[in-house]
């Protein structure tokens, strides 16, 4: 959700920059869409390392293994 409101909130921010031309416009825009992309990423490592983790298989292969 917070990443939605981010590249929102650069919408409203940059669209009337660049529609007035100024110089470091496009240059802002795409330095504020590469960490959109770079926030993405983080969250969905995050979300696969989460679910790996505790998976039913893995938590039945620990279980296994910390009663030996």
């Amino acid at each position: 959700m917070k990443l939605a409101l981010f590249a929102a909130w650069n919408k409203l921010r940059f669209t009337p920059v660049l529609l007035r031309g100024e110089n470091d416009a496009a240059l802002k825009l795409r330095q504020s869409v590469r960490l959109e992309v770079v926030l993405f990423g983080a969250i969905l490592k995050g979300v696969v390392d989460i679910t790996t983790l505790s998976a039913p298989e893995t938590l039945d292969q620990t279980a296994v293994v910390m009663a030996s």
